[in-house]
Order: C-alpha cells, then sequence, then structure tokens
C-alpha cells in the first residue's frame, strides 16, 4: 500500500519538479525523487523508466544490453522483485540463431507499479491540461 502511496507522491514531485527554473533545482529534484524512490521502492528511478516501458515477453539482444548499460537496470529490477528474466539463444521464430537475448516480463508487482505509474501520470496529464470544450457535449475535454 505505501508503495502505491509513494508513486501518487512521486508523481506530483516530478510534475512540481518540471516548474523549476534553474538547471540546479532541477537537479537537485531529481536527486531528491531518486533517493526516495531508491528508498521506498528498491529501485532507480532509470530502472522505474526501463520498467515502464517492458512488456510482457521482451526479447532483448545481450550485447546491446551490455553495451547500452540497460543490463544493470534489468538487475535492478530483478533483485527488487518487479520483473523475471531469463535468457535463450535465438528468437523463437529461428532469427538470429547465434544471438543470445535476454526476455524479461514484469512480475505481478512490477504489473501494479507500471499500472500505477501510467495511471498517476495519465491523471496528471488531465489535471494539467487545457479545458477545451467539444463540440458534442459542451464539457471540457479533460472532464471525460
Amino acid at each position: 500500500m505505501y508503495k502505491y502511496f509513494f508513486v501518487i507522491i512521486f508523481t506530483a514531485l516530478l510534475s512540481w519538479s518540471s516548474f523549476a527554473t534553474e538547471d540546479e533545482d532541477v537537479l537537485a529534484a531529481i536527486i531528491v525523487l531518486n533517493n526516495a524512490s531508491l528508498d521506498f521502492l528498491g529501485v532507480s528511478l532509470s530502472a522505474l523508466s526501463f520498467l515502464s516501458e517492458t512488456s510482457p515477453h521482451s526479447y532483448r539482444p545481450l550485447s546491446y544490453l551490455k553495451k547500452s548499460g540497460k543490463i544493470e537496470l534489468i538487475n535492478e529490477l530483478e533483485k527488487a522483485g518487479y520483473l523475471e528474466v531469463s535468457s535463450r539463444t535465438g528468437l523463437p521464430d529461428g532469427q538470429e540463431p547465434n544471438e543470445k537475448f535476454i526476455i524479461t516480463s514484469p512480475t505481478e508487482a512490477g504489473i501494479l507499479l507500471i499500472a500505477s505509474i501510467k495511471s498517476q501520470s495519465y491523471n496528471n496529464t488531465l489535471k494539467f491540461a487545457p479545458a477545451k470544450e467539444t463540440a458534442s457535449t459542451g464539457l471540457p475535454s479533460a472532464a471525460l
């Protein structure tokens, strides 16, 4: 329960940090948010970003993950219990038979965390979106 409360606070702080005018203020806010993420969720902001882009049974070449440094994010998420990881050589359709792939799938906790992040992001978009009346209802579009 506390993890999802943190996601709400995290999203609000992230929205607030976008209004900072100085680069130093933004950097300080990111450091605070990253530390809070590590304390409450056990993963960094970069790992949360990676998790939010992960879909079930994603195949990624191990060579790319090592070169880009994303393998560390995968390890971080797996250790925290948000991602299941396995490996195989070649793709299921027979392509790339000599390439080693890492297969990632969000766990139940990972799926709930992704849903919380995306839900809060969507709610903040609606909150800050300019209200435009729609022709059919006359209601602000953010209210629909």
